[in-house]
């Protein structure tokens, strides 16, 4: 059965003209960027040193093509006419607010969702992905952190009701309950992709909809939203926001909302690795686990952190995709993993099979040492993906795994048949859903460098 790569739409975004400030609104970008820096510790840091590579003389890039303010996860844009007509502290507030969204990731968790088209939940719940309602979740959760923390002030166009988001949600559990909601009154918005340049909405404030619109990833930047995406650096961004918080802490400009935010809400609490364990020894009938701690680093749901109960595995089974997609920086981590993988569940042994369409080596592993022998020997690979030729080596070869662990994409071929074992995909791809069975783990690409 193949798994090709999904159908979805994303209309042609014009490409985004930016525009000089007038002398009048140099003189109010300046303001805004003091008062900013000044007020707002953490955002700012997190701003200078890691959103403000635009190439922009004005640190932000302006433009006409946005009704006020818009991100696409790596800049921030703002539209000069629109902008400046909020005050001062209203417009601290929204550059706050585009500074949260590529905190939190939300331009690449809506690409996500997207491609999928649904938003999956932990009880089996999945709800069709509408991007502007998605946004209104995450523009109520970010506001209420903002409003709470006092950083700025919020504009009388700013989504903000404790009923439906507060500073302690997920975005997904607000969107669910946005949803639900909106669909029973029948005021859902058409389901749209993402906002398309110059599409003629009404800008400025008082349109009741929200400031800001979240771009593809790549929009400002004039790149693929896709490679734009692959390219975001999650252990440089974790660098940022460690800084930041610290920063913010010794200026005493944390308030427990903004603490909540970096300590529980970024701070990576279960990296992708103690997943793949917890999730084997869940499938190896482990029943001593707390499913109650969320990380936020995997984008479809909320993915719980429990306490171990020493359940060991005696074959562990791992297939690596070593196509042209999967990156060296990737392979690399993922031996890593693997040696963390090996330290925790203890197998007796640990099978590992690299294949692209066909499997090119099998390594018999019976101690973390034999992964550094095989990083130095290197993989073979670099071509197309098919996933039966690992299952078939499986038979081929009479075992019979506790658990195998693929990672890949997904984009391949799979096996007809459901296997016997308990299958876990490291999807590296943007793309969670669509794997036709076993259980899916989102792992943070590695950027060549």
């Amino acid at each position: 059965m193949a798994k090709k790569k999904p159908e979805f739409k994303i209309q042609e975004l014009k490409k985004l003209t930016r525009v000089e400030l007038t002398p009048q609104q140099q003189e109010l970008w300046q303001n805004t960027t003091t008062a900013f820096l000044w007020h707002c510790p953490a955002f700012s840091h997190i701003f200078y040193n890691i959103l403000n590579k635009v190439g922009s003389q004005y640190e932000a890039v302006f433009t006409h093509d946005i009704p006020v303010a818009a991100t696409d996860s790596k800049a921030i844009a703002f539209n000069p006419k629109t902008y400046f007509k909020y005050n001062l502290f209203q417009r601290v507030f929204i550059f706050c607010h585009e500074v949260m969204h590529c905190m939190l990731n939300h331009n690449i968790m809506a690409l996500v969702f997207l491609r999928a088209g649904h938003v999956a939940y932990d009880d089996g719940v999945k709800l069709p992905y509408n991007h502007k309602v998605m946004g209104w979740a995450n523009d109520f959760v970010i506001n209420d952190i903002l409003v709470n923390a006092k950083h700025g002030k919020l504009p009388d166009d700013g989504l903000w009701d404790k009923q439906i988001g507060t500073w302690q949600d997920a975005c997904v559990d607000v969107y669910r309950k946005l949803y639900q909601q909106l669909k029973q009154r029948g005021q859902l918005p058409e389901p749209g992709t993402f906002y398309v340049l110059g599409e003629g909405q009404t800008p400025g404030p008082g349109n009741k909809n929200g400031f800001d619109e979240l771009l593809m990833p790549g929009t400002i930047e004039e790149k693929d939203p896709t490679t734009a995406a692959m390219e975001r650096n999650d252990a440089e961004w974790q660098t940022v926001i460690e800084t930041a918080h610290q920063v913010a802490k010794l200026q005493g400009k944390m308030p427990r909302e903004l603490e909540y935010l970096f300590t529980e809400a970024i701070e990576p609490k279960v990296p992708w690795a103690e997943h793949v364990q917890t999730t084997i020894a869940r499938t190896l009938g482990s029943d001593g686990y707390n499913w109650r701690r969320p990380d936020r680093r995997l984008i479809i749901r909320d993915i719980y952190a429990p306490g171990r109960t020493g359940h060991a595995a005696k074959l562990i089974v791992v297939g690596s995709d070593t196509s042209g997609s999967v990156l060296p920086p990737t392979l690399n981590m993922f031996f890593s993993e693997l040696s963390g993988i090996f330290t925790e569940l203890k197998p007796a042994q640990l099978v590992i099979m690299w294949c692209d369409a066909h499997v090119h080596d099998v390594d018999w592993c019976d101690d973390p040492q034999d992964l550094e022998t095989i990083r130095r020997r290197g993989v073979k690979g670099r071509g197309g993906t098919d996933f039966r030729p690992v299952f078939d080596m499986i038979d081929e070869l009479g075992l019979t795994p506790d658990a195998l662990i693929y990672l890949t994409d997904g984009y391949g071929d799979f096996p007809d048949v459901e296997p016997a074992f308990p299958v876990i995909w490291g999807s590296i791809g943007l793309g969670a859903d669509g794997f036709p069975f076993g259980d899916v783990v989102m792992v943070p690409q590695q950027v060549q460098t």
